[in-house]
């Protein structure tokens, strides 16, 4: 099965990059005009940056979990934030680290925060985000793998706690899919992790559903073995945080039209306009509904 994805992604490599560079686009020509269309249950710029500042970051100036799906949703939004301030908490992680490894949670916000600034940086072409994802890319996965040298010994990591950490680099490796250099690494790392996660932790939600997500790109009608398993893990889908049931539900809209069953490709499109209902995803999507594409 492996070799199934990896052969199927090779082949859409080229949607993968036309849909990062839309994103890319967009944030350059679109913002502007999105964040000053008037959103339903919106908050400001302001508020959610005062959210952010105020949201259980620890004593030492660290962004919590929270606080970084909380700068991700407004991300969503198509409302740009300043990124210093995940710049300066990644650099007081990178020194706790080095202070002390053995440390899950520090990992768990190190991973996080990677993930947000390649965002920047893939995305948007932020330079300063830019110079650190290459200390990531040169770190991380050496981070990893000391962590794994360190499962199941005292004081190291448990398997439920290396699970969640490979769901965090496969996230972080997962907003690089579009960059043409990093096709083949991504299409051969990224199920791998979701697996691993999996393996590591058969009760990983996150894992199971992504790993649905990612199967629906070659799924049609025809995919039996594929199909049973993607509608298995339906039912988790509103478990996610925000940014990932956007794109689960964008995925799961595309696989049902894919199987001619419009009513529930329908649904799930509207679910995801419901949360961020400018975002250039779901404005492509619609676009290629229009078209006669049921793709991203």
């Amino acid at each position: 099965r492996r070799s199934s994805d990896l052969n199927y992604f090779l082949n859409k490599r080229t949607v993968l990059f036309l849909w990062c560079m839309a994103l890319s686009v967009y944030a350059y020509t679109e913002i502007p005009a999105a964040q000053n269309a008037p959103l339903p249950q919106e908050q400001t710029q302001t508020e959610m940056t005062a959210a952010v500042s105020q949201a259980q970051a620890p004593v030492q100036g660290i962004l919590s979990i929270a606080d970084c799906k909380a700068l991700e949703e407004q991300y969503y939004r198509m409302q740009s934030f300043d990124p210093q301030l995940l710049l300066d908490s990644f650099d007081r992680i990178r020194e706790a680290l080095n202070t002390s490894f053995e440390d899950a949670e520090l990992l768990n916000l190190y991973f996080e925060h990677a993930k947000l600034i390649s965002m920047l940086y893939v995305y948007e072409g932020n330079r300063q985000c830019g110079k650190y994802d290459t200390l990531i890319q040169g770190e991380a996965q050496d981070f990893l793998r000391q962590a794994e040298k360190l499962t199941g010994k005292h004081a190291g990591f448990t398997r439920y706690q290396m699970s969640d950490l490979a769901m965090r680099y496969a996230n972080y490796l997962y907003t690089k899919i579009g960059v043409p250099k990093n096709t083949f690494a991504i299409a051969s790392a990224v199920p791998v992790l979701y697996r691993k996660a999996l393996m590591l932790n058969p009760g990983n939600i996150e894992a199971a559903v992504k790993l649905a997500c990612w199967h629906i790109f070659p799924a049609d009608v025809t995919t039996g073995n594929y199909n049973s398993y993607i509608e298995s893990q339906e039912e988790y889908l509103e478990e996610l945080s925000a940014a990932d049931r956007f794109n689960a539900y964008l995925l799961y809209s595309i696989y049902y039209m894919k199987k001619y069953e419009s009513a529930k490709g329908r649904a799930y499109l509207q679910k995801a306009a419901a949360l961020f209902p400018n975002h250039v995803l779901l404005l492509r999507v619609y676009e290629n509904y229009r078209n006669g594409y049921f793709s991203l």
